[in-house]
């Protein structure tokens, strides 16, 4: 084992000494529950054994082991290079000792940073070691997580690959940090661990921090053509993309991912980005966001363009001597000419990818100065990408009509992005999860997001955070029928979204979620007929009062011929509005439908009006309407329908007789289900 004087410490310097080091720290995984599974005895001869292999491979590297960790080590090394082939060799060690071993096999993670070290008294501290110590947290048993700096540090390695892994957060850092995974084992045994190797993504997805920046699923095609448009603006000038989506749906993600792309182009791009405020309002805030961030301030400088940024503050602040004088119209002139000079100097240098994040928002100052970018520098080499919500615009619909700019000048795509479909849900958990979801799981969770993905990640950090999901031989698996109640951080986005309907739209819109998922206009007219007393309104009424929601992309129309008019986009929009509605409300709505739906008299209706007699509070129109539609459901050969409807109405049953009655059909649907 090397010494400190070896490692360039002087005697002296024992005490507390400095210097920069590649810090190693190894983590035997599940050391804990080790003993519980195989007893004290084998768990200690196992530990043994992994406290042989590694401190061994650490002193034939010549590495200065600073301290043992009673399930692992931290060790520091002067090379990066030398650090990684250490860690190569410790987890091939491991793979031979578990081949000739399976009954005594073991699993060790790895993390690795480069940095500033103090020794004091045989240990090491420092943020570079508290650093390694958060990304070793991060991977799996047989992973080796590195930073960038070791990355950058390692240089060559041989057969050993090192793959970009993403953006993690660490606990207590407040930036992210990307991650690189080095890749020991044979490429023949690649198939094998592919689930290991892509369980470092499953970092980035931690329970503690911030919501963390997860990877792009299912927009494959997307990607590709925003690839292409970044090739022809270098080749052709202004090119343009927008991407509509629905809140939540992965817009932001997009752009991210889209940045990356312009990175590692060719000929890379400088990369421009802002986004638009909800409630922040004034002339030409998008654009005095963008001229004054730091991300301008770095590209100018290296475009060498200061002088022409500082022009441009200068103007759009009505500041400056050059304004003087001019009438308002001038000023605004002037002020587009700056803007435009400057993007123009910053395009001399590199291709410029600009993206203009929730484009609806945006002040109709800031819209009116991007038509007049297109329109005046239209063979500059500048990929504008843009996402806004389909459904809304500016007052004056100024983000249309820069769209519809574009679209004349034939340098624009229009994509929309989709929810995800369940296959793609699956490959979204497994993703944040690090390993697969079963089925059931996958299905679940994959319906209360209806596939939206901000909406399936906080779900899956939701059911980590309550312990309702476990992972079980490499796949997670839900450990409770319920799950926990929908995150704070949905609410939130759909109470924002709800928030933009006037008072009047909102409460119509709150009594057609009692009706359902989907709703008729007769049906809604009827019964606030009933209920609120005098005539009912026509359909077309109701649905003019309903505009506002159907703008907002709060509830679409069904298909001509369909059996309803709307249903609402998303399960947890109604959701929201039925817990503000008043309780008294609720059950009128409630009970005007049941007793609708009792004087049709239609044996399909039976089970919709077992529900909402029940949520009306009629007890025994629940119980009967249950039974008869239990009974209908077996005649239909359907027995699973037939116990959720005796489950559903059972609790409402007094008497003994119904009770009994009930009961006994449950029972004949579970023969049937043997």
């Amino acid at each position: 084992m090397t010494t400190l004087r070896e490692a360039g410490l002087s005697g002296a310097e024992r005490t507390t000494s400095q210097g920069t080091f590649t810090i190693l720290f190894t983590d035997l995984e599940g050391s804990t529950d080790l003993r519980v599974r195989v007893g004290d005895a084998l768990a200690n001869e196992i530990i043994n054994l992994h406290d042989d292999l590694v401190r061994s491979r650490l002193e034939i590297a010549g590495a200065v082991e600073t301290k043992s960790l009673g399930d692992g080590f931290m060790a520091l090394f002067t090379s990066a290079n030398q650090a990684i082939q250490t860690a190569v060799s410790i987890q091939r060690a491991i793979e031979e000792h578990n081949r000739a071993n399976p009954e005594m096999t073991m699993s060790v993670r790895m993390g690795l940073n480069s940095g500033d070290v103090t020794q004091t008294a045989g240990d090491a501290q420092g943020t570079a070691v508290h650093a390694s110590s958060r990304i070793a947290d991060k991977a799996q048993g047989g992973q080796i997580l590195v930073s960038q700096v070791v990355q950058d540090l390692a240089g060559t390695l041989g057969d050993t690959r090192i793959v970009d892994r993403g953006l993690f957060w660490l606990k207590g850092f407040p930036d992210r940090w990307r991650l690189f995974e080095v890749l020991w084992r044979d490429k023949g045994d690649t198939e094998r661990v592919t689930r290991e190797t892509r369980a470092a993504s499953a970092a980035a997805f931690d329970t503690h921090t911030a919501r963390a920046q997860g990877p792009v699923v299912g927009r494959g095609r997307e990607l590709e053509l925003v690839a292409q448009q970044m090739l022809a603006t270098t080749d052709s000038g202004l090119r343009a993309m927008v991407l509509e989506g629905e809140a939540g749906i992965g817009k932001t993600r997009m752009l991210e991912a889209a940045a990356e792309l312009a990175l590692g182009q060719e000929q890379p791009f400088f990369v421009l980005e802002v986004a638009a405020d909800e409630e922040l309002r004034g002339p030409f805030l998008l654009f005095r966001s963008l001229l004054t961030s730091p991300q301008m301030a770095t590209v100018a400088r290296e475009a060498v363009a200061m002088e022409q940024l500082d022009r441009a503050q200068e103007a759009i602040s009505g500041r400056g001597q050059r304004m003087e004088g001019l009438s308002p119209q001038e000023q605004m002139l002037r002020t587009f000419d700056e803007v435009t000079a400057t993007v123009l100097a910053l395009t001399r240098e590199r291709p410029l990818l600009l993206m203009l994040d929730d484009l609806q928002w945006a002040d109709d100052d800031s819209i009116q100065l991007i038509r007049y970018l297109v329109r005046t520098m239209g063979s500059a080499p500048i990929f504008l990408l843009i996402s806004l919500r389909p459904y809304s615009d500016s007052a004056t619909g100024g983000a249309s009509k820069l769209i519809a700019d574009l679209d004349r000048m034939r340098v624009t795509q229009v994509q929309r992005l989709q929810r995800l479909t369940p296959r793609q849900s699956g490959e979204l958990l497994e993703h944040l999860l690090g390993s697969p979801a079963d089925e059931s799981m996958v299905e679940s969770l994959h319906s209360r997001s209806e596939g939206v993905p901000f909406f399936l990640e906080e779900l899956a950090r939701a059911y980590r955070e309550a312990e309702a999901i476990q992972l079980i031989d490499g796949t997670w698996t839900m450990t409770k029928l319920s799950g926990p109640a929908v995150p704070s951080s949905i609410q939130t986005l759909v109470e924002r979204r709800l928030a933009q309907l006037s008072d009047e739209c909102r409460s119509r819109l709150a009594d057609a979620g009692v009706l359902g998922r989907r709703f008729r206009l007769a049906d809604l007219s009827s019964v606030l007929a009933h209920i609120d007393g005098g005539p009912a309104q026509t359909e077309l009424q109701v649905g003019e009062d309903l505009r506002n929601a159907v703008d907002l992309g709060l509830i679409v129309a069904e298909r001509p011929g369909a059996e309803y008019d709307y249903s609402f986009s998303h399960d947890q929009i109604r959701a929201s509005l039925l817990t503000s509605l008043p309780r008294q409300r609720k059950r009128d709505i409630h009970q005007a439908i049941a007793e609708h739906l009792a004087a049709e008299g239609r044996p399909e209706s039976l089970s919709m009006l077992a529900h909402h007699a029940l949520e009306a509070g009629d007890q025994a129109l629940a119980v009967d309407s249950g039974i008869r539609a239990a009974q209908t459901a077996m005649g239909m050969s359907a027995p699973e329908e037939a116990v959720r409807l005796i489950d559903l109405t059972l609790s409402a049953a007094s008497e003994p007789e119904k009770r009994i009655e009930m009961l006994r059909l449950k029972d004949d649907a579970l023969a049937v289900l043997e």
